[in-house]
């Protein structure tokens, strides 16, 4: 977001990330940026405990396993589910 301000590029440059903080959120709600990808915490903590018992009962534990995401851009940063995972 700095190079994107400092150059005053502003509107001219997709601007899209990963996670959030602060400067991100702030980005997505004035328009500097489209979105951002959002990590699932309690998904990544449901699917590794699912990974745990299964592996507990011999199980064959899948190599990769998908903990979901959620798109942060302007119609969605105050829903509920993606204001869960958002941190400042």
């Amino acid at each position: 977001m700095n190079a994107v301000n400092e150059l005053g590029k502003s509107g001219e440059i997709a601007v899209i990330g990963y996670d959030s903080g602060i400067i991100q959120i702030e980005a997505i709600k004035d328009g500097t940026m489209a979105g951002a990808v959002q990590q699932n915490p309690v998904g990544i903590g449901a699917k590794c405990v699912e990974a745990a018992a299964m592996a507990l009962q011999g199980l064959e534990v899948p190599e990769k396993i998908d903990t979901g995401f959620l798109w942060a851009d302007a119609e969605t940063i105050d829903d509920p589910e993606v204001v869960a995972v958002l941190y400042e």
